[in-house]
């Protein structure tokens, strides 16, 4: 018999909403304090359930916040055109958040993070600089640095959990090993313990006097693109910020988390959350998604699309658990052989396939609601990744780095986890032999047209029984509907039968080379892994200044099995803006709209 989960609530902030005396709420002080601390900012934009931000109020008397602009640092991966307007807007929004509690955001634009960090202190007298983990290897390798350079100058560094609800290195197999394949990372995951996010805080330590530092509009963030037309087109889909995560926070739980496992797959209707950006930039964090998808899954009786949703979130962590034990993933296939694999390396397929001008209209609709918006669904996604790397044979580190150039809610991990997917390169992924069926999916994604309509106008015309196959259509009926196939609209770059053929041939090919393989390692299918060497658990860093969290913790499988026998799991966080105080009463609830959703 399953127990009745009822966790404690976390208890009021103080009276004045300081933070440093909610971090001491939850912690005792056990030191004396210092005189300055600096809060570094990266993809963590928010106030709300920040560790970093809650240990340097506790620690220190006052706090520095900055945030270092420093894109050169990403190497082939640096942000493009709408992923930076983003940053721009969010970092304007943080600056105003920050202003209103009394403190503020200096901006630094910098080639070394860790080189300016260091000259910061120096300049400030600084003794110690909190930050939150980032996992992608270059992050890790730029942090790994910046520390070593910072405890030459005997400047305290304190890298401290917030991204995830549950850290790599806890989520690991009986001998240590990490997983390889989803199925065995969920059944682990499921068992971890989360921890309740912190509260918002009123109040923050004033921050020193300090350099001017630069204005979000002065940071350069958009580089050399011309972003005003794209820029003014974002705005109007979009609300950078923690408000406005917090606002599609909200209103997804009211309008979409109760069908959220029957609609999630259809993208002629709003059927996600849009969340993906403002979780990219850490405008809101996983635990507040996390608390609040059970608080709307329980109040609505939704287990199923709870279930799902939570199963969505997880593959977030899934990518940031890959990249972190397994860094070569990221532009690299998890399967060995796979790297010999035959690709075309034609460049105008290429071009057609990111012009939306395949003449295959389920791909190509997306392709220019991309172009358009910076966002595709997430099985819209699916439908393009599968039709570059398996229809047309090209790389899928090609589709990989156009996505992430386009799209605003580009997330390395979640991306190249996905990419890997629609490739047939993870041990639990697509067969590589496995195509896409375009009608198929057409009928379940835009029944009724409506998508392509919209996003191909020509073909607005035709009936429905043509709209994703134009080329099926009778003369008659396309001169009635106003379309020159070749002109209007173009006809299909490749037939279906020699995609097929062409694919059969190349996962043949991989066949060979995998039994091979499997030959001169003793009969080991490289499908049974391990595939590459991971990383060990990493040497952390205690912080005395970490907040300890209030409140009970639960695992994903006991909310689960709670709500599966119809038992109170209700889930409380302190709100100081309104938009979300009791998460139990279900006033909020999201799903990932990045290609993990």
């Amino acid at each position: 018999m399953v127990e009745k989960c009822s966790p404690g609530k976390r208890r009021a902030p103080d009276k004045d909403g300081n933070a440093a005396a909610d971090a001491a709420r939850v912690s005792p002080v056990e030191h004396e304090l210092l005189d300055l601390a600096i809060m570094w900012f990266r993809r963590d934009l928010r106030l709300a359930d920040n560790p970093a931000l809650a240990a340097t109020a506790r620690m220190a008397k006052r706090v520095l916040p900055v945030y270092i602009w420093s894109p050169e640092e990403e190497g082939q991966f640096q942000p493009g055109t709408s992923s930076r307007w983003w940053l721009a807007a969010s970092l304007a929004t943080l600056a105003a958040d920050l202003a209103a509690l009394g403190s503020r955001l200096l901006l630094l634009r910098a080639s070394d993070s860790g080189a300016a960090l260091c000259e910061l202190c120096r300049d400030t007298g600084a003794r110690a600089v909190a930050f939150n983990h980032l996992y992608d290897p270059v992050s890790m390798c730029r942090d790994a640095e910046a520390r070593a350079a910072l405890a030459a100058l005997g400047v305290a560094c304190h890298p401290l959990p917030a991204d995830l609800l549950c850290q790599p290195w806890e989520v690991l197999r009986a001998d240590g090993r990490p997983f390889s394949d989803f199925a065995s990372f969920w059944e682990a995951h499921r068992r971890c313990l989360y921890l309740p996010p912190l509260p918002r805080p009123r109040r923050l330590p004033r921050a020193p006097p300090a350099p001017a530092g630069l204005a979000p509009s002065d940071l350069n963030v958009h580089g050399d693109a011309a972003t005003g037309q794209l820029g003014d087109h974002l705005a109007q889909h979009w609300a950078p910020g923690e408000a406005g995560a917090a606002r599609a926070l909200a209103g997804f739980a009211a309008t979409g988390l109760p069908g959220f496992s029957v609609d999630r797959a259809k993208g002629d209707r709003p059927s996600t959350s849009h969340l993906s950006p403002h979780l990219h930039y850490g405008e809101v964090s996983a635990r507040q998604v996390f608390a609040a998808a059970v608080g709307a899954g329980e109040a609505r009786r939704a287990p199923d699309s709870l279930h799902a949703f939570l199963r969505q979130l997880a593959f977030r962590e899934y990518g940031r658990y890959l990249a972190f034990h397994y860094p070569f993933t990221l532009d690299q296939p998890m399967l060995g052989h796979l790297q010999a694999m035959p690709w075309h390396y034609d460049v105008e397929l290429f071009k057609a396939w990111k012009r939306g001008q395949t003449g295959y209209p389920v791909v190509d609709a997306s392709m220019r609601q991309l172009w358009s918006t910076g966002w595709i669904h997430h099985r819209g996604r699916v439908v393009c990744a599968s039709f570059l790397v398996k229809n047309l044979l090209l790389p899928w580190q090609w589709g990989l780095k156009h996505f992430w150039d386009t799209l605003i809610d580009a997330d390395l991990e979640s991306d190249s986890l996905g990419w890997q997917y629609c490739a047939g390169c993870l041990r639990d992924g697509h067969a590589l032999s496995h195509m896409v069926d375009l009608a198929e999916e057409a009928a379940r994604y835009d029944p009724g047209g409506a998508h392509v309509r919209r996003w191909i106008p020509t073909l607005a015309r035709l009936p429905n029984s043509h709209i994703h196959s134009p080329w099926t259509a009778s003369p008659d009926l396309l001169a009635a509907a106003g379309i020159q196939l070749g002109e209007d609209y173009p006809f299909p770059v490749l037939d279906m039968p020699s995609m097929r053929s062409t694919l059969d041939a190349a996962a043949k090919a991989m066949d060979e080379a995998a039994a091979e393989e499997a030959a001169a390692e003793g009969g080991r299918r490289p499908s049974q892994g391990p595939f590459r060497p991971s990383t060990r658990r990493p040497d952390l860093t205690t912080c005395s200044a970490l907040p300890a969290f209030a409140g009970a913790q639960h695992s994903i499988g006991t909310v689960m099995n709670s709500l599966d026998n119809q038992a109170s799991f209700s889930v409380t966080v302190d709100s100081s803006d309104g938009v979300a105080t009791e998460l139990g009463a279900a006033t909020a609830g999201c799903q990932l709209s990045d290609g993990t959703q």
